[in-house]
């Protein structure tokens, strides 16, 4: 299991992060890509200046900044790849433009941007777009939602083992040891939970089943107990070329606290000893499916496919498996979410941890399928 920050950690970035985030909403129309050029050389000739674009940069109209000018904005990846999306042109055709002229892409996305107009939520971070959005975007503050669910947490004798924040995802990952059980002699698993969010359009609120293997300390994902869609009413601007920041009023605050003591029922729920109990006994079945010895290989190629695993995804978890020495479902699952250490950050970890948690939940005869693959 990936470790992420300290709680301590977590909680001043978090607290940095909603000082830092500004929210604006405006007409596609009076938002533009704008190329960034290239600086002169050191010593260059005064008022000289190299011809082309190094990146480009979003600016809007009606949002002004200190001087009265529109608003600036650099790119988050994220960020690129949702306006690649709204305007209809393929990612791979759009970071081909941003590599080799971005002067063509900004053309390009401003002609669509004007052409089909919309009203957009553009969210910011420390002067950077982290997302391109539909104005009907409901926001559900990271912040906002650890402030609810920690209290919860604790009141349950829950400690979290993982935590993290990314340009994607906020994640919270606690178990409690007053309720486990035992797959087999001396395998531990504990029950937990596993709160997401994603403030830039990277997944819904979720509240999800976690178990913590007392043996390895690896984290496996299941079921969602509650999921929350950031879909709400649009935004009340009027006529289509306003522009305005967005401020939280009343009536969202009112929401924010229904949907809150929502999530802090769902919390109580997850950790339900009878509920677990099930979950364990899930687990016992899986350890029961075994597989051949000599079909580790095909059973893991067939696995890397239906988790569209890259090849060296797929090749670091045959490593787990054999060094595991379960050849069982139980022990895929297993070797599954031990990659999770291994992978490339913690969001991809935890796609990690989920897809351990989808081969327990396979129907039979689909775990028999690949259980049989040669």
């Amino acid at each position: 299991m990936r470790a992420g920050r300290t709680l301590q950690d977590l909680a001043t970035e978090l607290d940095r992060r909603r000082d830092a985030q500004r929210d604006f909403y405006g007409d596609s129309r009076n938002i533009t890509l704008q190329p960034i050029r290239k600086m002169p050389e050191e010593g260059a000739a005064p008022g000289s200046h190299e011809a082309g674009a190094v990146g480009v940069r979003l600016h809007m109209e009606g949002i002004t900044d200190e001087e009265g000018e529109g608003r600036s904005f650099g790119l988050q990846p994220f960020a690129h790849g949702q306006i690649a999306s709204h305007t209809g042109m393929p990612k791979k055709h759009y970071d081909r433009l941003m590599a080799a002229n971005p002067k063509l892409l900004t053309e390009e996305v401003n002609f669509w941007l004007r052409s089909e107009p919309s009203r957009r939520l553009v969210r910011s971070l420390d002067g950077n777009v982290r997302a391109f959005l539909s104005d009907s975007y409901r926001q559900i503050d990271n912040a906002d939602l650890a402030e609810a669910v920690l209290p919860a947490l604790e009141g349950l004798d829950a400690r979290v083992v993982s935590c993290e924040v990314t340009d994607k995802r906020f994640y919270l990952k606690a178990v409690t040891e007053r309720v486990q059980g035992e797959v087999a002699q001396g395998d531990i698993v504990q029950a937990g939970i596993v709160v997401s969010n994603s403030e830039v359009g990277a997944g819904a609120l979720q509240i999800e089943e976690f178990a913590l293997r007392l043996v390895c300390l690896n984290g496996m994902i299941s079921q969602v107990a509650q999921r929350r869609t950031h879909v709400g009413r649009r935004s009340d601007l009027g006529a289509l070329n306003n522009a305005t920041e967005y401020w939280k009023d009343e009536t969202r605050r009112q929401s924010d606290r229904a949907l809150f003591m929502q999530i802090r029922d769902s919390v109580a729920a997850i950790f339900d000893a009878e509920r677990f109990a099930g979950r364990v006994a899930d687990y016992r079945r899986a350890a029961e499916d075994q597989i051949p010895a000599t079909a580790a290989v095909p059973v893991m190629e067939a696995v890397g496919q239906r988790l569209q695993l890259t090849e060296g995804e797929q090749e670091g978890v045959l490593g787990h498996l054999i060094a595991g020495g379960d050849l069982s479902r139980w022990g895929v699952a297993n070797a599954v979410t031990r990659f999770a250490e291994d992978a490339s950050d913690y969001d991809r970890a935890t796609d990690f941890e989920r897809m351990g948690g989808s081969i327990i939940e396979l129907p039979r005869t689909d775990w028999e399928k690949l259980a049989t693959a040669s």
